[in-house]
């Protein structure tokens, strides 16, 4: 039973962990996005760089 109790605590550690990058790596996409806005990069260069949504660049664009 501790045995499958550890591989559950791994597992559970290892789900946060990934939840963690890919939090990360969206605020990274949203912070070049805000540059990019400010450099009057269009929406839709923007959207292919940071592979953002249009409706999340234009929500960021209203928001500056």
């Amino acid at each position: 039973m501790c045995k499958l109790m550890e591989e559950f605590a791994e597992e559970i550690k290892a789900d946060a962990r990934r939840e963690g990058e890919q939090k990360g790596k969206l605020k990274t996409k949203i912070e070049t996005a805000k540059r990019l806005l400010a450099m009057k990069m269009s929406i839709e260069d923007i959207c292919k760089v940071t592979e953002l949504p249009v409706t999340e660049i234009k929500k960021l664009d209203e928001n500056k």
